[in-house]
Order: structure tokens, then C-alpha cells, then sequence
């Protein structure tokens, strides 16, 4: 889902807003009625799941950072989250963490190497093609959103790691939203 954060540099603030909202609305309302969101709802919850948390994660990030940022926030939840949960259950029974034992070294690990290089592309894609110019001086542009992406990753997967009572999918996105942006403005990106 994630890939539509490449449309940002061509949609604007004002668009990617209205694609979150649109997102937000279609998972509350429509999603639960599908044959998919029907087999993946439990019968008689009324709460919000991780399905309606997700594009609302999104929709934050997306009013409340630069639009590149936001995209490498995004691909920290979206890789990140799969890849933990992907990784953790076929690999991670053996090594649970000490400080939460649902949860493994391995699927940290899966967060962190598939969340990192994701971010790196939204970011670099987002900046790039909404600003060509920017590629004249890459070279001192490129440093931060690799501090961006490596933190963003890092610091999704702590929290995504932690025995945390909310839905991970706002958790890891303030994680990765916070962190990538202080890494990047620490190294004069915005």
C-alpha cells in the first residue's frame, strides 16, 4: 500500500490529504461489507482494528510532515510491520526478547532490512521528482535521507518491538514520522 506514497510529488499536500481521508472512510465503511474485510473481521467487534488504523496512521503523517517524509514514514509502516510479522512467526519462535517474549530478534530484524530500503526509495523518489533540480546536488542531499531512512527504520522497529497497548500501526508511524524528520533536519534537508 505504501506505493502510493510516489504519487505525492505530482497529488500535493492537498491531494494525499484527500487520498487519506478517501482511505480512512473506505476502511471504516466500505472494507468491513467486502468478502475480504468480512474474513478478516471478528464477528461482533465494534472497535477500530489495525485495517482502520492503518490509512489513519497515514493520513497523520500526512497532515503533519513534509510530503517526503511522510512517504518514508509510510514505507517504515507498511514494509516494516509485514516484514516483522512475515519474519517473527517463521523465524522467530527460538528468540523471543526479553523485554516482550510475543515478539523476536528476528522479526526486529525483518522490520529493520525491509523498512530501511523502502524509506530510502519513497524519500528519494519523493524529493527527486518533486524538485528535479534537487539532483544537481544530491551528494549533500543524499546523506540525510539515508540518516532519514536508517533512523525512520530503526526506530520503528523499537516500537513496533515494545509491549505497547495501542494499535502499532499509530505507534510505529509517530515513531518513524518523529524520527526520520529529526534526523533530516538535523542534517539541513528541510
Amino acid at each position: 500500500m505504501c506505493a502510493w506514497a510516489l504519487l505525492f510529488p505530482w497529488i500535493g499536500k492537498a491531494g494525499a490529504i484527500a487520498l487519506g481521508a478517501v482511505a480512512v472512510l473506505f476502511n471504516a465503511f466500505v472494507f468491513p461489507r467486502l468478502p475480504l474485510g468480512r474474513i478478516v473481521s471478528r464477528e461482533g467487534d465494534r472497535r477500530w482494528t489495525g485495517v482502520q488504523w492503518y490509512p489513519t496512521a497515514v493520513l497523520g503523517l500526512v497532515l503533519a510532515l513534509p510530503l517526503p517524509i511522510a512517504a518514508g514514514a509510510w514505507g517504515v509502516l507498511g514494509a516494516g510491520d509485514a516484514a516483522s510479522n512475515v519474519v517473527g512467526r517463521r523465524l522467530g519462535r527460538s528468540n523471543p526478547l526479553p523485554w516482550n517474549p510475543g515478539k523476536s530478534w528476528a522479526g526486529v530484524a525483518g522490520f529493520f532490512f525491509a523498512a530501511f530500503p523502502v524509506a530510502y526509495l519513497l524519500m528519494s523518489a519523493n524529493l527527486a521528482w518533486g524538485d528535479p533540480h534537487l539532483l544537481d546536488y544530491w551528494e549533500h542531499v543524499e546523506p540525510a535521507i539515508l540518516a532519514g531512512a536508517f533512523t525512520g527504520a530503526a526506530g520503528g522497529a523499537i516500537v513496533e518491538s515494545m509491549p505497547i497497548r495501542l494499535d502499532d500501526n499509530l505507534t510505529v508511524a509517530a515513531a518513524a514520522g518523529a524520527t526520520i524528520y529529526a534526523a533530516t533536519r538535523a542534517l539541513g534537508l528541510h
